[in-house]
């Protein structure tokens, strides 16, 4: 780059090729494959998150929700921390005492109800129903923004959500394996990721430090697991110890352990996938992992699936991508200019002028010094420092 001044003082800057940024020295993003790779990644973790909770429910017969939450968490903590402390994959994010204790243990219980929660009504309801009921949560979300924090939305937000309501109606009266307890775990369910998602971003606002997923999870899973523990010893554990005819053998503790290790292996997943493609690319394949799940699950465990549940199921993952567009593609609101302040040539003061002052009637009789320019008030010097008329005059 050179610069130089000619004999006027005006000064010129000539840039060099070497200045000028080319296709082949910009930054290079992920490639394709990469993306394509994470996403295959996600979507098989998930798949196999839900499959293996469900086999253990309905084969292994583990129908202890809190035991198996537990130690989920437990291996997500151990692995969290091999992966940050040990082999420092991940940068470490500290956090002070009071920032756990004020952003992350409400997040941690609210993330451990809401993954009990989904394992219990995975113990009643097939896998298929399940997700579609799951896709309510945009609804409980617009909900509990509406009546707690006041918050409005378009119309069209609205009208996004009926076909998801629709949708899961239509699937729960259809559904031939319903059970009132599954059901309702998922609803619950639904309204705690609801809840935690707005939580999410109240705390964001308020300061906490933003962090990615597997930070979180080093902080969150130790604290999930202390607050399991009790409830494991006072509901589940003598059914376990006595009534569970596994009890003691190492093959299906193992398959256990195995189900925290893909658990684990989602959320890893999951913080690459962010990393390497864009919201709307996450955003879309989101639904489409949900309608994957769907069908595997069907396919695996065989329940039955008419046709009017898959009509409500369709229609439920559709509202949902009708408004997640929505929510991505904002109508623009036109903005209220400022106001600022503009010397008339015929007062001794200043007068309040939009930067829309030629769409705006009035203001041309204002320009002209007439203090009844129609919607907008006259404010001279004088009504600012009353001392100014004197001192000007003099």
């Amino acid at each position: 780059m050179t610069v130089s001044k000619d004999a006027m003082g005006m000064i010129t800057i000539q840039l060099n090729e070497k200045d000028v940024p080319s296709a082949e020295n910009k930054p290079q993003g992920p490639s394709n494959a990469k993306r394509v790779s994470a996403l295959l990644l996600w979507f098989t973790f998930n798949a196999l998150t839900l499959l293996l909770n469900k086999f253990l429910f309905a084969k292994l017969q583990f129908s202890y929700p809190f035991a198996l939450t537990a130690v989920h968490m437990a291996t997500c903590s151990f692995f969290a921390f091999l992966i940050i402390k040990v082999f420092k994959w991940i940068p470490f994010q500290q956090q002070s005492r009071s920032d756990i204790i004020r952003h992350i243990l409400p997040l941690a219980v609210i993330f451990c109800v809401n993954i009990v929660l989904g394992n219990v009504s995975l113990r009643f309801i097939p896998i298929s129903f399940m997700q579609t009921v799951k896709s309510s949560v945009p609804v409980f979300t617009v909900i509990i923004q509406t009546l707690f924090l006041r918050k409005t939305f378009e119309q069209r937000v609205y009208l996004a959500l009926i076909p998801v309501v629709g949708g899961v109606a239509l699937a729960s009266f259809t559904e031939s394996s319903f059970d009132m307890t599954g059901f309702l775990c998922a609803v619950f369910a639904s309204i705690t990721t609801a809840v935690q998602a707005v939580m999410m971003n109240l705390l964001l606002a308020s300061g906490m430090k933003k962090m990615d997923p597997i930070n979180l999870l080093f902080y969150m899973g130790p604290l999930s697991f202390a607050m399991l523990v009790p409830a494991v010893f006072m509901f589940e554990w003598q059914s376990i110890s006595t009534e569970w005819i596994y009890f003691g053998q190492p093959a299906p503790l193992l398959w256990l352990f195995v189900g925290g290790a893909v658990a684990f292996a989602l959320n890893y997943s999951s913080f690459v996938v962010s990393s390497v493609v864009s919201t709307l690319t996450m955003t879309v394949s989101g639904n489409l992992k949900a309608v994957i799940n769907i069908v595997v699950s069907v396919a695996i465990f065989g329940n039955p699936i008419g046709l009017m549940n898959w009509i409500g199921c369709l229609v439920a993952i559709g509202g949902v991508m009708w408004y997640q567009h929505i929510m991505m593609n904002p109508r623009p609101v036109e903005p209220v200019l400022p106001i600022r302040a503009v010397a008339s040539p015929k007062t001794t003061g200043f007068v309040l002028a939009s930067e829309r002052r030629k769409s705006t009637p009035g203001l041309s009789a204002l320009h002209r010094g007439s203090p009844r320019a129609p919607g907008l008030n006259l404010i001279t010097a004088e009504s600012i420092n009353p001392t100014y008329k004197s001192a000007h005059q003099a």
